[in-house]
């Protein structure tokens, strides 16, 4: 057994199988069972299709997937947010994707997940703090409780993808063909944005430090490895060159007017694309 005292919860660990008990009024209790039912079929998919497992962001423009890269804080959301609202994108991740290698080259699938909107994104595109629509309830709550739990108002928004999507007016893609990878980091040194493409090893290595939960058998098996099994280290490193060989690996720095008047993120979405237009070439 073992207790997470934030969620006030115990999980029950068996074999192939975890068991939520919390005690009678607990909503947050919600999260924990949200999240462990996610865990345990995202670790099925590592082990049944040797999946990569990624803390990205994703998007579809023209039919394929762009890999959003980057360490925590390093400007995904707000590339992934500027991109929907050009109309040109849509949804398929904020935070965690499954990228499958097969015959036919990769495929990103999204993994819902909250979506954590920072003020200065929330600056830009007012239309996320829409409020409710129709038949739309707050995230993991029921209607009723939404005065109960949620502040009226505050600097950071959280949503649903779906709910991102719809405020935004873009359509949610669940899986679409990888078309590019890229790193995104802040970089008060650009004055807009630039990118430029990275060669196989740092390709490689930006795909690994992407990996959810880290590379490398240092971190441990987490408790639904420890129930279901692990994809290795070795597989992962296979995978990960299988798509950097394959595919155009790009490192985007963001300047301060990166995005002034939405022009900007247009302008570097039609980059993007074009570069995958071009592949890896």
């Amino acid at each position: 057994h073992l207790f997470e005292a934030e969620r006030e919860c115990y999980y029950r660990l068996r074999k192939g199988e975890v068991d939520v008990v919390t005690r009678p009024g607990n909503r947050s209790a919600r999260l924990a069972l949200m999240r462990t039912v996610r865990e345990l079929a995202t670790t099925r998919a590592r082990l049944a299709r040797g999946c990569l497992d990624l803390h990205a962001a994703a998007f579809e423009v023209g039919g394929r997937a762009v890999l959003v890269v980057g360490p925590k804080e390093a400007g995904k959301t707000t590339l992934l947010v500027h991109a929907l609202a050009s109309g040109m994108a849509g949804l398929v991740a904020n935070d965690r994707v499954l990228v499958e290698i097969g015959e036919g080259g990769a495929t990103a699938r999204g993994i819902p997940t909250a979506v954590r909107i920072r003020p200065g994104t929330l600056a830009g595109h007012p239309e996320l703090r829409a409020g409710d629509r129709p038949g739309e309830r707050p995230l993991l709550y029921h209607r009723g409780e939404r005065g109960e739990v949620l502040p009226a108002v505050s600097d950071t928004l959280t949503l649903s993808p779906s709910q991102v999507a719809r405020r935004l007016g873009v359509p949610s893609v669940a899986r679409a063909p990888l078309g590019t990878v890229v790193g995104v980091a802040v970089d008060p040194r650009c004055a807009s944005w630039s990118l430029e493409v990275l060669d196989t090893a740092a390709g490689d290595a930006l795909l690994r430090a992407g990996l959810y939960g880290g590379d490398g058998d240092a971190r441990g098996d987490t408790i639904f490895e420890q129930q279901l099994g692990r994809v290795r280290p070795a597989a992962m490193a296979t995978a990960t060159r299988n798509v950097t060989t394959a595919l155009p690996v790009l490192r985007c720095r963001l300047g301060g007017d990166a995005y002034r008047a939405r022009v900007g993120g247009r302008t570097l979405l039609e980059a993007l694309v074009d570069r995958i237009d071009r592949g890896r070439g």
